[in-house]
């Protein structure tokens, strides 16, 4: 892979903003983390206070040594890694974020938690839902009818193939399904179990996010 000069990139920005007419600063700064509602949160040198950014150059590893460029009103921009970009660069991860995923509930189901973990393209994910309506009872064979649970709205979470996964809830276990359109469903479960109102349905899975 060809890596361009951060200092190249920084100064081929500036000379467009600065072609523009656009009062624009280039400072130095540290990485905090994602941003709550999208971005990535910096600490510029010499300040103690973190701010939202939006990145040029992809994902941002937590304390990856950063260019901004301070362009009001338009906002601040990353263009580029002080110095050699850290081999997380190519391997971002976002840590565990928590409560953040864009989710629908279909009636007889509610928000408890979620939380996703994105490295480099692969996501990390824990949704946990309480069931609001009546009983599910399996037969005794483990059928039950094929229930949507929760769906991820966010097109850029959806796994790009089915995904087969397991759930659990208070007392029992069994299969479901996430589809490529972000509907996550219960298949089966154990003999003639049951997932009571007020139960809550936990499932993990990770799988590739789409490449677009």
């Amino acid at each position: 892979m060809v890596q361009v000069p951060v200092k190249a990139i920084a100064e081929a920005v500036l000379d467009r903003v600065l072609a523009m007419g656009i009062t624009s600063r280039l400072r130095p700064a540290t990485v905090v983390g994602p941003a709550p509602g999208g971005g990535f949160l910096v600490v510029m040198d010499a300040d103690i206070t973190a701010m939202r950014v939006v990145s040029l150059v992809g994902a941002l590893p937590k304390d990856a040594r950063v260019m901004v460029l301070m362009t009001p009103p338009a906002g601040h921009h990353v263009v580029g890694y002080l110095g050699v970009p850290p081999r997380s660069a190519y391997l971002a991860d976002t840590g565990v974020v928590s409560n953040e995923l864009a989710l629908a509930y279909p009636a007889g189901w509610a928000q408890e938690d979620n939380a996703y973990r994105i490295i480099g393209a692969r996501i990390e994910l824990n949704v946990n839902v309480r069931r609001t309506g009546g009983p599910i009872t399996a037969s005794a064979l483990g059928n039950i009818t094929d229930t949507l649970m929760v769906t991820l709205t966010d097109p850029r979470f959806r796994p790009a193939m089915t995904k087969h996964h397991l759930f659990r809830s208070s007392v029992t276990s069994g299969s479901a399904v996430l589809a490529t359109n972000g509907q996550l469903t219960l298949l089966d479960m154990h003999s003639t179990s049951v997932i009571a109102t007020n139960d809550v349905v936990r499932v993990s899975v990770d799988y590739p996010l789409p490449l677009a």
